[in-house]
């Protein structure tokens, strides 16, 4: 049977990513290669990932459903000399963002975004 795609937090169904057909075993490595999520997740980087399992011997049947949020380890920020000192309230320091795209897809129409009390709108840095 195959898997159905699951609602997330709206009326409309998600794109369905993975699916396989597969022997019991102890693991099931899945692969989900850039190409298959690059714009078809949503903004929150959410991906369901569900199994409908029947043991024929027992004809056990179990549903199961994990969600995880891809994240990117590309993005890193030095404030100052990057040593950790503190920052003093009220004096200027300098802050350094840099993001190494993990992905082999060019990024386009990229902007660094800044928030903050004292800011009073976002600001937002094209790259």
């Amino acid at each position: 049977m195959p898997l159905k795609t699951e609602e997330l937090y709206s009326d409309s169904p998600a794109p369905l990513l993975f699916h396989s057909s597969l022997p019991a075993t102890a693991e099931v490595p899945i692969t989900l290669p850039p190409s298959r999520y690059i714009g078809r997740v949503n903004d929150q980087l959410l991906v369901n990932i569900s199994a409908f399992v029947i043991v024929k011997e027992t004809d056990f049947h179990y549903v199961g459903k994990e969600t995880f949020r891809f994240q990117s380890t590309g993005l890193q920020i030095v404030v100052g000399d990057g040593s950790g000192t503190p920052v003093k309230v009220g004096t200027a320091e300098t802050v350094k963002v840099t993001y190494t795209n993990p992905l082999q897809v060019p990024l386009t129409d990229a902007e660094f975004t800044a928030e903050g009390t004292a800011l009073m709108e976002p600001l937002n840095i094209p790259v």
